[in-house]
Protein backbone atom coordinates (compact mmCIF):
# COMPACT_ATOMS: atom_id res chain seq x y z
CA UNK A 1 0.00 0.00 0.00
CA UNK A 2 1.51 3.12 -1.24
CA UNK A 3 1.98 5.35 1.97
CA UNK A 4 0.69 9.54 1.36
CA UNK A 5 3.29 12.06 2.73
CA UNK A 6 0.28 14.47 3.09
CA UNK A 7 -0.70 16.76 5.12
CA UNK A 8 2.62 18.37 5.69
CA UNK A 9 3.30 19.56 8.93
CA UNK A 10 4.59 23.62 9.24
CA UNK A 11 7.81 21.95 10.58
CA UNK A 12 7.81 19.57 7.50
CA UNK A 13 7.30 23.08 5.26
CA UNK A 14 10.35 24.77 7.00
CA UNK A 15 13.14 22.07 6.44
CA UNK A 16 12.38 22.11 2.20
CA UNK A 17 11.49 26.01 2.05
CA UNK A 18 14.78 27.51 0.45
CA UNK A 19 13.99 30.67 2.74
CA UNK A 20 16.65 31.88 4.75
CA UNK A 21 14.84 35.15 5.94
CA UNK A 22 16.88 38.55 7.30
CA UNK A 23 20.07 38.45 7.50
CA UNK A 24 21.04 42.03 8.73
CA UNK A 25 18.45 43.45 10.96
CA UNK A 26 16.60 46.76 10.32
CA UNK A 27 19.12 49.51 12.42
CA UNK A 28 20.41 52.65 11.70
CA UNK A 29 23.99 52.45 11.21
CA UNK A 30 26.82 54.37 11.39
CA UNK A 31 29.41 51.89 10.37
CA UNK A 32 29.77 48.95 7.92
CA UNK A 33 28.51 45.36 8.96
CA UNK A 34 28.87 42.03 8.26
CA UNK A 35 26.15 39.50 8.09
CA UNK A 36 26.64 35.69 9.88
CA UNK A 37 28.19 33.54 7.91
CA UNK A 38 25.85 30.98 6.27
CA UNK A 39 26.06 27.27 5.24
CA UNK A 40 24.55 26.52 1.69
CA UNK A 41 23.96 22.96 3.14
CA UNK A 42 21.22 21.36 0.56
CA UNK A 43 23.33 22.73 -1.89
CA UNK A 44 21.29 25.08 -3.32
CA UNK A 45 22.83 26.83 -6.89
CA UNK A 46 21.73 30.68 -6.36
CA UNK A 47 21.04 33.02 -3.78
CA UNK A 48 19.21 36.34 -3.88
CA UNK A 49 19.42 39.00 -1.38
CA UNK A 50 17.97 42.32 -0.62
CA UNK A 51 18.89 45.16 0.70
CA UNK A 52 16.16 47.74 1.95
CA UNK A 53 17.01 51.04 2.90
CA UNK A 54 14.41 52.81 5.35
CA UNK A 55 16.08 55.74 5.81
CA UNK A 56 18.74 58.39 4.99
CA UNK A 57 18.96 61.69 3.44
CA UNK A 58 21.19 63.17 0.24
CA UNK A 59 23.85 63.88 2.59
CA UNK A 60 24.04 59.89 3.76
CA UNK A 61 26.45 57.71 3.23
CA UNK A 62 26.68 55.43 0.47
CA UNK A 63 26.21 51.51 0.55
CA UNK A 64 28.24 49.34 -0.99
CA UNK A 65 27.12 45.37 -1.21
CA UNK A 66 28.88 42.45 -1.51
CA UNK A 67 28.24 38.79 -1.72
CA UNK A 68 30.90 36.69 0.29
CA UNK A 69 32.65 33.56 0.02
CA UNK A 70 34.32 31.98 2.68
CA UNK A 71 37.67 30.32 1.84
CA UNK A 72 39.03 27.43 3.70
CA UNK A 73 41.48 29.93 5.39
CA UNK A 74 38.38 31.60 6.89
CA UNK A 75 39.09 34.54 4.29
CA UNK A 76 36.88 35.99 2.68
CA UNK A 77 36.22 36.80 -0.91
CA UNK A 78 33.71 38.78 -3.32
CA UNK A 79 31.55 36.60 -5.75
CA UNK A 80 29.71 39.61 -6.58
CA UNK A 81 30.58 43.12 -6.10
CA UNK A 82 27.44 45.67 -6.63
CA UNK A 83 27.92 49.23 -7.56
CA UNK A 84 27.34 51.70 -4.54
CA UNK A 85 23.86 52.66 -3.84
CA UNK A 86 24.49 56.43 -3.72
CA UNK A 87 22.88 58.30 -0.68
CA UNK A 88 20.30 60.34 -2.59
CA UNK A 89 19.04 57.22 -3.99
CA UNK A 90 16.75 57.40 -0.51
CA UNK A 91 14.63 54.54 0.69
CA UNK A 92 13.95 51.76 -1.53
CA UNK A 93 14.97 47.72 -2.28
CA UNK A 94 17.95 46.72 -3.97
CA UNK A 95 18.25 43.12 -5.03
CA UNK A 96 21.38 40.86 -6.06
CA UNK A 97 21.19 37.68 -7.70
CA UNK A 98 23.81 34.85 -7.68
CA UNK A 99 23.14 31.83 -10.02
CA UNK A 100 25.01 30.01 -12.77
CA UNK A 101 23.67 31.39 -15.91
CA UNK A 102 22.23 34.45 -14.14
CA UNK A 103 22.78 37.47 -16.77
CA UNK A 104 23.45 41.13 -15.61
CA UNK A 105 20.76 42.84 -17.33
CA UNK A 106 18.48 44.46 -14.68
CA UNK A 107 14.92 43.93 -13.79
CA UNK A 108 12.63 45.55 -11.21
CA UNK A 109 14.68 45.57 -7.78
CA UNK A 110 17.38 43.03 -9.62
CA UNK A 111 20.17 45.90 -10.02
CA UNK A 112 23.11 42.77 -10.33
CA UNK A 113 23.99 39.66 -10.81
CA UNK A 114 26.67 37.33 -10.88
CA UNK A 115 26.87 34.06 -12.93
CA UNK A 116 28.18 31.68 -10.22
CA UNK A 117 27.33 28.54 -7.98
CA UNK A 118 26.50 29.45 -4.46
CA UNK A 119 29.58 28.62 -2.82
CA UNK A 120 28.82 26.06 1.08
CA UNK A 121 29.69 29.50 2.94
CA UNK A 122 29.27 32.77 2.38
CA UNK A 123 27.63 35.98 4.03
CA UNK A 124 26.73 39.94 3.13
CA UNK A 125 29.07 42.23 3.28
CA UNK A 126 27.90 46.03 3.48
CA UNK A 127 30.36 49.17 3.01
CA UNK A 128 29.64 52.07 4.68
CA UNK A 129 31.02 55.17 2.89
CA UNK A 130 30.94 57.45 6.03
CA UNK A 131 29.92 57.30 10.10
CA UNK A 132 26.79 59.85 8.52
CA UNK A 133 23.44 57.47 9.64
CA UNK A 134 21.96 55.20 6.97
CA UNK A 135 18.59 52.78 8.24
CA UNK A 136 18.75 49.89 6.07
CA UNK A 137 17.79 46.07 6.62
CA UNK A 138 18.94 42.92 4.03
CA UNK A 139 17.29 39.81 3.12
CA UNK A 140 17.98 36.61 1.67
CA UNK A 141 16.43 33.06 0.02
CA UNK A 142 18.22 30.26 -1.99
CA UNK A 143 17.41 29.87 -5.30
CA UNK A 144 16.63 26.23 -6.54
Amino acid sequence: MARSILPLTASDLASITPAIGTIVSSATRVASVNSSDFVNFKPFAGLMVTVSITGGNSSGPTLTPAIEAKMGSGTYEDILGAAAIAASTGAGTHSYVIYPGATTKTRGDIVSAAPVALPENWRLAITQSSTRTRAYSAEAIYLT
